[in-house]
């Protein structure tokens, strides 16, 4: 991948648990990326909607100074178990785990945690659990979540640079962001697949419990957003979207994860 390779990237899994109650009693706040093993066509990895959260939330420890957890992998995935190799578990299960890890975080002394998640369907779960763990007091405002599938910001600056029909996520966007972060010739992110699901099927599907096998049904290849013409997605736009996220990221939750004491490493 084109970034994550400095050492500034303050990864919890890099570092010993001695070392991490120094850091963390020096920069309490923590960024953990929430996953989703979801398919995103036919012609891309099935981790790539996890590889592109994680380099986002790595990118922004790096530019905030601030830690970040291992990629949470397993998301509400279930709409798309009839995939192959596609995972996950229940928002209920979604919502008490992240409950649970976030909890012991607190208890080590971590003040503030930010949630990010590139999932299509991530939000409901993180979003429970963020109302849960904020109603003390003493938590009003110590968790706070992004799903950037349905961030307003992301979804224009995909719009600006591709029209067209999406449903439940902008594929063009993971292709563009994976386009960049693994820095692969752009015909590589050809989507061969020009059908998709009609989308007032799919709007009921959506609200009538997110049948699996009908999911399957509707859109055989896992596509569920139209592309350019041509197919292909610039490594330049996906370097720009990186970019854009990383900023408005950094500029709105700055001031909630920075410490006014934080010291450097």
């Amino acid at each position: 991948m084109a970034t994550d390779k400095s050492s500034s990237v303050l990864k919890v899994s890099e570092f010993s648990f001695l070392h991490l109650e120094e850091l963390i009693n020096r920069r309490p706040s923590l960024i953990v990326p929430v996953g989703s093993l979801e398919p995103a066509g036919e012609d891309l990895p099935l981790g790539v909607v996890n590889s592109c959260c994680e380099a986002v939330a790595n990118e922004l420890s790096k530019r905030l100074e601030v830690l970040v957890a291992p990629l949470l992998p397993y998301g509400n995935s279930i709409p798309f178990k009839a995939f192959g190799g596609s995972a996950g578990v229940h928002r209920d299960t979604l919502e008490k785990f992240l409950i649970e890890c976030c909890n012991c975080w607190f208890f080590q002394g971590i003040k503030r945690i930010l949630l990010i998640t590139l999932s299509m369907d991530g939000r409901q779960g993180i979003e429970s659990a963020v109302k849960r763990m904020t109603k003390a007091p003493s938590r009003i405002n110590a968790v706070k979540y992004v799903s950037l599938q349905d961030d307003e910001r992301f979804r224009s600056m995909c719009a600006s640079r591709f029209r067209g029909l999406e449903l439940g996520r902008s594929e063009w966007g993971i292709r563009a962001l994976a386009g960049y972060l693994w820095q692969e010739p752009k015909d590589k992110f050809i989507n061969k697949n020009k059908r998709l699901p009609d989308a007032d099927e799919f709007k009921k599907w959506y609200r009538r419990g997110r049948d699996p096998e009908k999911l399957r049904k509707m859109a055989p290849h896992a596509s569920l957003s139209a592309f350019p013409a041509s197919g292909k997605c610039d490594i330049e736009e996906g370097r720009e979207l990186f970019n854009g996220l990383i900023g408005f990221l950094g500029e709105e939750f700055a001031p909630f994860l920075t410490f006014t004491d934080n010291a450097s490493k």
